[in-house]
């Protein structure tokens, strides 16, 4: 019961999981995507297709969670945190948080658009 999978899907399609990102790189992922709202709706619909394959069980749960319904659960999370991305409020210490299985206040505060 976690929030971490869409964020870690939309990382994924940053190309910002699986490797180290160093400071520099993750703020000039983050102004290309604030730049290009073409760039952000790529990440949003691949993060889409992956959350889909979830299992309903953990969608659902998620969907509580964010306070989403789990039939736009996977388009809200996802463009939630393309949009906090992109607008700065997920930063760098949330990403490296989040790449040691952490999930920030901040980034729970996001997905329930607090």
């Amino acid at each position: 019961m976690n929030l971490r999978n869409p964020v870690l899907l939309a990382l994924i399609g940053l190309g910002l999981v699986g490797c180290a990102v160093s400071e520099s790189k993750y703020a000039a992922i983050q102004t290309a995507i604030e730049g290009s709202p073409k760039l952000k709706d790529e990440m949003i619909r691949r993060c889409v297709k992956e959350y889909k394959t979830n299992p309903s069980e953990r969608r659902k749960t998620d969907a509580e969670l964010a306070r989403i319904s789990v039939r736009l659960g996977p388009e809200a999370a996802c463009t939630r945190i393309a949009n906090g991305i992109a607008d700065g409020r997920i930063g760098y210490d949330d990403y490296v948080a989040l790449t040691k299985d952490r999930l920030s206040p901040n980034v729970a505060n996001i997905l329930r658009q607090r």
